[in-house]
């Protein structure tokens, strides 16, 4: 799982942003598999912010490159999702955590979305 976030760039897919933002902020190459959820980012227990926007949640599968951090990240790791370190909430909250693990778990889930 990634909890990476990105703006998109000018014709630019959804799944070609996601597969950038990962490579660009990890070093890892992926494939996005599926789209799990679209949420409507006010909804969802993000603070404030400036801008309305949406927040679009991909299962992806690693194919390739090495674990690295990035002007953007400090280290790259995996981790037991009962024991995340502290959580950007503006990025991602423990509840979609947990709703992407079942996902992962579960691929025949469909897509939530608001």
């Amino acid at each position: 799982m990634d909890a990476a976030g990105r703006w998109a760039d000018v014709n630019e897919s959804p799944s070609q942003a996601v597969e950038k933002e990962i490579e660009q902020e990890s070093g890892l190459r992926a494939r996005a598999v599926k789209l799990a959820a679209l949420y409507d980012r006010k909804l969802h227990g993000h603070g404030p912010t400036l801008h309305h926007s949406w927040k679009a949640f991909f299962l992806c599968e690693i194919t390739g490159g090495e674990p690295r951090g990035s002007y953007e990240t400090d280290a790259v790791g995996f981790f037991d999702p009962a024991q995340l370190p502290p959580m950007s909430l503006g990025r991602s909250t423990p509840r979609q955590v947990e709703r992407m693990l079942a996902h992962w778990r579960d691929r025949g889930l469909a897509t939530e979305f608001d």
